[in-house]
């Protein structure tokens, strides 16, 4: 095939693929969906068979000094794209449980926090796993389908008799890092009447949450899918907010969309 011939073809196709291209960008950015699977293959076979021809040309009878620059930049182009295409792949995978509940307890093993007593629930097997090789105390609840408040008991009847008080953390807030916790326990002086300490973000109130060991009693009372947040009503007057920044505290990933939103938002 004569030179002339092949860059031809090869400027047809890249022509092709570039308004292909532009078609996918437009699909990926206008209604934040995928192209279809059709168009996409097509526009890498005639991206490919473009490249294929010139590197051909290139490597055999020469091609001209601007042909080599244009392939050059072409590549580069090419290169960009495909940075681009695996960056907005990745923003949209969701967060696989497991990673977010490892990296909750990764903030509460960094922060002043301690001992540290894991409640499971559902499919223990698998947070166990998850969770491995930390020095840890294992909890499991086998009444959680009943609520928040049966976890709560669980982990509260697991803590040592000497303990101050208690940091309730969430396993689904993977945002909570280990300077929050340790602000809410810098934070904690029950004898100054700072003996609930509360995360806030614009003034609304967060989690997790630090008790002093006397409200143990009443925590335990507690029933159904309730947390302690009411407590924190009934005793406004050993309430410490404690102002935060970000959305840490507030940001509770308890449903498949939240997990894909958070993964769409880089973690």
């Amino acid at each position: 095939m004569e030179p002339a011939t092949i860059l031809r073809t090869a400027t047809i196709l890249l022509a092709i693929a570039a308004v292909g291209g532009l078609l996918m960008a437009g699909i990926r950015f206008a209604s934040d969906r995928q192209p279809p699977i059709a168009l996409a293959m097509l526009h890498g076979f005639l991206a490919a068979a473009a490249v294929t021809l010139l590197l051909y040309a290139a490597a055999t009878v020469g091609l001209p000094a601007t042909a080599l620059g244009a392939l050059v930049l072409f590549l580069l182009a090419a290169a960009g794209g495909a940075f681009l295409n695996l960056n907005y792949h990745w923003k949209h995978v969701p967060l696989p449980k497991w990673l977010v509940v490892a990296h909750a307890l990764a903030a509460v093993m960094a922060s002043q926090a301690g001992p540290v007593v894991v409640v499971t629930g559902h499919d223990p097997d698998a947070v166990r796993a998850a969770l491995a090789g930390h020095e840890i105390q294992f909890v499991h609840n086998p009444h959680y389908a009943e609520g928040l408040s049966t976890s709560l008991r669980a982990g509260l009847a697991a803590l040592p008799a000497d303990i101050d008080g208690v940091l309730v953390c969430l396993g689904d807030m993977p945002r909570v890092t280990h300077e929050t916790l340790n602000r809410l326990i810098a934070a904690y002086n029950p004898v100054e009447g700072r003996a609930i300490c509360v995360p806030t973000v614009d003034g609304k109130r967060g989690n997790p949450v630090l008790w002093d060991r006397r409200f143990f009693a009443e925590m335990q009372d507690l029933a159904g899918d309730v947390g302690a947040r009411h407590l924190i009503g009934a005793h406004a007057d050993q309430v410490c907010e404690v102002p935060m920044e970000g959305n840490g505290a507030l940001l509770d990933i308890d449903t498949p969309e939240a997990l894909r939103a958070l993964g769409s938002s880089g973690g």
